[in-house]
């Protein structure tokens, strides 16, 4: 590691025993989503068939790598 590497790093230590910092991402109100949960859930299934489906259709069959 360089020095400005190893210099960051008790830093980053000393900051994140900051109890302040953790308050940065806290949801403050309740949060609706703007269609139904299902068609989230569809959607995001739907990506992860396709993904599958353009690495079947692209993926290119390679001789298996000598031991």
């Amino acid at each position: 590691m360089s020095r400005s590497a190893l210099a960051f790093l008790p830093g980053l230590g000393i900051l994140s025993l900051l109890p302040d910092a953790a308050w940065g991402h806290a949801i403050v109100q309740r949060y609706d989503l703007p269609v139904p949960l299902w068609y989230y859930l569809a959607g995001a299934g739907l990506v992860v068939a396709l993904t599958f489906v353009v690495l079947a259709v692209f993926r290119k069959d390679a001789a298996p790598a000598p031991p």
